[in-house]
């Protein structure tokens, strides 16, 4: 197993700025994926939604796959060289990165608190790396 070597868990803006980041990549990504598909949320007095379970979907698979690869990080997190790890800072799981993705509604969904309480936490996490386990430290 590699040994990580890093200074510190990392702060809440650092990952602010990350989700930021990682947002504007699936936004411009789901964009243009939905201009090659021809995709319209409205269509003719009718809502679709299908564009939204599949920007949904592509999110879901964003995180997990990024976050449970050797990179340890989706975009935002190795451009601002973080990476997501376990309690022995090795690399998660693909069920772990589900998991942490799925709760990660959890920490937004009571006023963004889960979110927030990285402010708190003595080793920095969300209340969805609680729940998962998982840390995100600086490298």
């Amino acid at each position: 197993m590699e040994v990580v070597s890093f200074n510190h868990y990392s702060g809440f803006f650092r990952r602010l700025l990350a989700v930021i980041i990682d947002h504007f990549i699936i936004g411009f990504l789901a964009t243009v994926l939905g201009l090659f598909f021809h995709f319209r949320i409205y269509q003719e007095n009718n809502f679709s939604t299908y564009p939204i379970i599949g920007i949904g979907f592509f999110t879901l698979l964003y995180y997990v796959i990024l976050e449970s690869s050797e990179w340890q990080a989706t975009v935002g997190k190795k451009l601002l060289n973080m990476k997501v790890t376990d309690e022995n800072f090795g690399r998660i799981s693909p069920l772990k990165a589900l998991v942490r993705y799925l709760a990660s509604w959890l920490s937004g969904a009571v006023l963004f608190l889960g979110y927030i309480w990285v402010i708190f936490d003595s080793k920095k996490q969300a209340w969805h790396d609680k729940i998962a386990g998982t840390y995100v430290v600086n490298i």
